[in-house]
């Protein structure tokens, strides 16, 4: 390999890194916001709720510019085989953290409109919320660290997981049903506490995708319409 030849290689290598570092970023971004619509479920904090709603802006760029530094690589360096899954899984991992972004906006949304009475008029469907909030923030957890480090049974394990908070979904909407037909929810906060979980339902929906990416870039496999066992 010629001097040149080993520059290109090596130079092509160091933006391989730097996209991947930049991927883990946006990654770092959505725990971030994740973590902090956790906080203003807690504490049902209106501020806090508009702090999360604002700095959605931050995850929109991150995609953006995800974006433009994979259509350079794929124009400059003409990548085959595991780089080119690598740029594809990028892609679509950037969309869905971006989406999950604006999933968590959404619940933050809902904290927000709520008038500080979910813990006294629904006690156990708040405990819900903030038990599925739980299981999405270690989902997050879970796909960051495959961001960093990729691995297939963790990605498989993770793709799983949404099947948990799917069972927690479907006791919070009964819950919520039956506090709205004996009249000890008020309507207005029911829909919200719906609301709530619904997008965080969605949030974990992007995570297993990102599951499933990851898959891909590692085993050339697309399982997105597979049902695992």
């Amino acid at each position: 390999m010629t001097q040149e030849n080993n520059h290109i290689v090596k130079s092509y290598d160091a933006e391989l890194a730097d996209l991947k570092n930049r991927t883990i970023n946006m990654g770092e971004a959505l725990r971030r916001q994740v973590n902090a619509v956790g906080d203003a479920l807690l504490t049902i904090d209106e501020e806090a709720a508009r702090r999360v709603v604002e700095r959605d802006a931050v995850l929109n760029s991150w995609e953006v510019e995800l974006d433009a530094y994979v259509q350079f690589l794929l124009s400059r360096r003409q990548p085959l085989a595991s780089d080119l899954r690598f740029l594809m899984g990028v892609l679509r991992i950037s969309v869905d953290l971006e989406r999950a972004g604006d999933e968590v906006e959404s619940a933050a949304k809902g904290v927000r409109n709520q008038r500080g009475r979910i813990a006294e008029t629904s006690e156990t469907i708040w405990h819900s919320l903030v038990k599925v909030h739980a299981l999405v923030e270690s989902m997050t957890d879970d796909a960051l660290e495959l961001l960093r480090s990729p691995d297939s049974a963790r990605a498989y394990a993770l793709i799983r997981r949404r099947d948990v908070i799917r069972s927690e979904m479907k006791t919070l909407v009964a819950s919520t049903a039956e506090g709205l037909k004996a009249s000890n929810l008020e309507v207005a906060d029911g829909l919200e506490m719906i609301r709530i979980a619904r997008a965080l339902e969605r949030v974990a929906a992007h995570l297993q995708n990102v599951g499933e990416t990851v898959v891909f870039m590692l085993e050339g496999r697309d399982i997105r319409h597979e049902h695992l066992k």
